[in-house]
């Protein structure tokens, strides 16, 4: 049973939901999983010619570092620099999309280097998704 609270939030441990079109069974599942499971950042960029978002979560910025060279600045930042990066790129001429920094709480910086000669090189498909618990 839901409770409002005076910010007008709504808190419930417990989410659930009629699956009657497939079912008509009641399903439930805890709200923590829901939000300590998912990402609590992600996005879609370009560096090629100019860099930036597609699209994104949680993301405030892109910086050009140079070539094959992106930072990712976040809106809001992670409690701290534990949390987790996964990312790739949607053409087969990139060989690596990796951390080349120490992450900060706001900032991962990551390098595209090429499949055939291992050279820095802008993509114009990337992805990225973070995990871990925000400030």
């Amino acid at each position: 049973r839901p409770s409002i609270m005076a910010n007008g939030t709504i808190a419930f441990d417990t989410l659930q939901t009629s699956d009657a079109v497939n079912t008509g069974t009641t399903k439930s599942i805890d709200t923590s999983y829901m939000l300590n499971g998912v990402a609590k950042a992600w996005c879609s960029f370009t560096s090629a010619s100019t860099t930036a978002l597609s699209d994104s979560f949680n993301v405030g910025s892109l910086t050009d570092n140079g070539t094959g060279d992106t930072s990712i600045t976040l809106a809001t930042a992670f409690g701290n620099v534990n949390y987790t990066f996964a990312g790739n790129v949607g053409t087969n001429q990139c060989r690596l999309l990796a951390i080349i920094a120490t992450p900060t709480t706001t900032v991962i910086r990551l390098k595209c280097t090429t499949s055939t000669d291992n050279t820095d090189n802008d993509q114009p498909l990337q992805y990225g998704n973070m995990l871990g618990d925000l400030a």
